[in-house]
C-alpha cells in the first residue's frame, strides 16, 4: 500500500491528546484531519496548547504528492515564519507504530543549517503519533515536541 493510500484510509475528524514541546512544558492538542478535493490531499490543521492556556504552536499543513509523484508535506505554523515542504524522507515502524512517515528538510548532521523532521505515526489502535525534531545552525539536532492523539468519537 503506497503512503498516501495508507494516509488516505485515516479517518478524517479530530484527534485530541497530551504531549510535551521543546521546553518539556506539558501541552494539549487538537489536530484536525481532513480530505481534500475528494481524497487527492489531506490537510491537518494543529494547536498546541499549554495547561494555562497558552497556544505554544498552531499549524495549517498539507500531504500531497509533489510534482514528481513522491508524498510531501506542506506546511505553515507559528514557529516558523516561512512556507517549508517537507518530502518524505522515510517510513517504517518507529517507536512502537504500525507505521511512521517522516518527512524532513536539511542533513541531521549539518550542524551550520536549520534542519527539521515531522513524523507521524499511525499505530494499531488507531491513534495518531505527531513529532517534530529539529536543529538550529550551531546547535544539535534532537526530537523537541510529540503527541500521541486518539480520534474523537462523537455519539448521535
Amino acid at each position: 500500500m503506497s503512503a498516501l493510500d495508507r494516509l488516505r484510509a485515516l479517518a478524517s475528524g479530530r484527534y485530541t491528546g497530551e504531549g510535551i514541546n521543546h521546553e518539556s512544558e506539558p501541552f494539549r492538542g487538537l489536530l484536525q484531519l481532513r480530505y481534500l478535493l475528494g481524497e487527492a490531499g489531506l490537510g491537518i490543521a494543529f494547536t498546541a496548547t499549554g495547561i494555562g492556556g497558552e497556544v505554544y504552536h498552531e499549524e495549517e499543513s498539507l500531504l500531497a504528492p509533489g510534482p514528481e509523484g513522491s508524498l510531501v508535506l506542506s506546511s505553515i505554523n507559528s514557529n516558523d515564519p516561512v512556507l517549508r515542504t517537507y518530502p518524505l524522507r522515510r517510513e517504517g515502524p518507529e517507536g512502537g507504530s504500525q507505521h511512521t512517515y517522516v518527512f524532513g528538510i536539511g542533513d541531521p548532521a549539518d550542524q551550520e543549517a536549520y534542519r527539521c523532521e515531522v513524523a507521524l505515526d499511525l499505530f494499531e489502535s488507531g491513534d495518531l503519533g505527531y513529532r517534530y525534531a529539529w536543529g538550529l545552525p550551531g546547535g544539535e539536532f534532537a526530537e523537541r515536541s510529540g503527541i500521541r492523539l486518539r480520534r474523537e468519537v462523537h455519539e448521535r
